[in-house]
């Protein structure tokens, strides 16, 4: 079945070819006696005219210009010459619709729809159309304003985070400096050594500061003394640092401790170096440094 519906498809669409179709249709316009005579066999027209039968008929009636030539002329025509008139014809109709358009407004000027009417409403669509044009003109120009504008933004943005670091780098940069007015600059282990020429004695040190405390270490690492710092001062110009060591504890004896105990208060005058060490005076004569350790 499947085979008999695609043959049948194909035959289908061979006929429904323009110049199949025009072909046949031309071969049975020469040809109509052989088809009457197919269609009304029992008349049989061949008895009257001499023919020994149906056959004999069509073969007398076949030839080539009637079964081929002419067909085939009235196909080729049908095919390529009829679209050509058609057009013609298309062409003719359009021309002559544009008379009567242009005669119907003619007659028609002083009516409801003049032809100045018509100049005016033309007029009025072509002012609305360059308005539309010169909108959308400056909506493109708004766009890249706006694109400007956010480049603008992206650079102040940029420029924000850079206030921000600076601001940042200065409050470092204060904490910094506040640290340093403050007792804990001091902070750390350190390694104090002394002289004095009147009386004569010297001696080193191991201290360690912690936030105004000021504690002696022995060999050991034992604390054997105890002070508070007070009125302590930093001068950042003349990087003096300056404060009062007051004895809080007593004092306990140690191979080589060559102060004298019976003091309570001292009094120290330093300058910071540049490798954080400090060196001065203490209580006027006496030469004291301390170094990190």
């Amino acid at each position: 079945m499947d085979k008999l519906k695609d043959i049948f498809a194909s035959v289908k669409e061979r006929i429904s070819n323009p110049f199949t179709f025009s072909f046949i249709c031309a071969w049975i316009i020469y040809n109509w006696k052989i088809v009457v005579a197919f269609a009304y066999y029992e008349v049989k027209p061949w008895e009257e005219e001499k023919y020994s039968g149906l056959f004999q008929y069509i073969d007398a009636r076949l030839d080539m210009q009637n079964s081929i030539w002419y067909p085939f002329r009235a196909a080729v025509l049908y095919v390529i010459v009829m679209p050509v008139i058609k057009n013609l014809i298309k062409v003719l109709n359009t021309w002559i619709d544009s008379l009567a358009e242009g005669a119907i407004l003619r007659i028609n000027k002083n009516g409801k729809v003049s032809i100045d009417k018509y100049i005016q409403i033309k007029e009025g669509y072509d002012s609305q159309k360059k308005k539309l044009e010169a909108i959308i003109l400056s909506e493109a120009s708004t766009q890249q304003e706006l694109q400007r504008e956010k480049g603008r933004v992206a650079s102040v943005e940029q420029q924000k985070d850079f206030v921000e670091q600076e601001k940042r780098k200065r409050e470092l940069e204060i904490e910094r400096l506040l640290g340093a007015y403050q007792v804990s600059f001091l902070n750390g282990k350190w390694r104090c050594s002394y002289s004095s020429k009147n009386p004569p004695f010297a001696g080193e040190e191991n201290i360690i500061i912690e936030n105004g405390t000021y504690s002696i270490e022995d060999q050991d690492g034992k604390i054997v003394d105890v002070f508070n710092i007070e009125a302590f001062h930093y001068d950042e110009i003349t990087r003096k640092v300056r404060f009062v060591k007051n004895r809080i504890g007593q004092r306990l004896a140690y191979a080589g401790n060559t102060q004298n105990p019976s003091f309570k208060i001292y009094y120290d005058d330093l300058t910071l170096r540049a490798d954080e060490s400090l060196d001065g005076v203490e209580n006027g004569s006496i030469l004291i440094k301390y170094t990190k350790r």
